[in-house]
């Protein structure tokens, strides 16, 4: 689930544009001169001074893949590795199927008196997914206009 959607071409451009234009190239000169190597200067230097657009891109593809069910139903074999997505969107399905209807249960449906329960589970559904994405926000809000605006300069 993971691999096949791990990296976009955009926020790799807007990463690297914001390690351009955000990190001093004399930071990273000067790691170099006291003996740091490649993985040394980019995980004691550079992320330490990225924390913002680390933030956003993690708010991108959090939102991106939370409600994403097509790749789990392709990618994920069985009922108990499936994530909660596929399974509301397989409860959806099913409480909108009517099973053995009788002459009652159709003059119902026909009269339009079960669309309201089943509008309320879709309602009902939509707001247990985002409730996580409405959770995570405010925390990462604050760091999101500026990573945005400094990682999308053309550098």
């Amino acid at each position: 689930l993971i691999l096949p959607v791990c990296f976009s071409a955009w926020n790799l451009i807007v990463l690297r544009t914001f390690f351009m234009t955000s990190v001093p190239g004399e930071l990273i000169d000067a790691a170099k001169i006291d003996g740091a190597g490649e993985f040394r200067t980019m995980f004691k230097v550079v992320l330490p001074m990225s924390k913002a657009i680390l933030a956003v891109i993690g708010l991108f593809y959090a939102v991106g893949y939370w409600n994403t069910y097509f790749i789990a139903v392709l990618y994920t074999p069985g009922l108990e590795t499936k994530p909660i997505q596929v399974l509301i969107q397989q409860w959806l399905i099913a409480s909108t199927q009517p099973a053995g209807q009788n002459a009652a249960a159709a003059a119902a449906i026909s009269s339009g008196m079960d669309n309201a329960p089943a509008a309320s589970l879709k309602m009902a559904a939509v707001v247990c997914t985002i409730i996580p994405i409405v959770i995570m926000y405010p925390f990462i809000q604050k760091h999101f206009t500026k990573a945005v605006i400094t990682g999308a300069i053309k550098g």
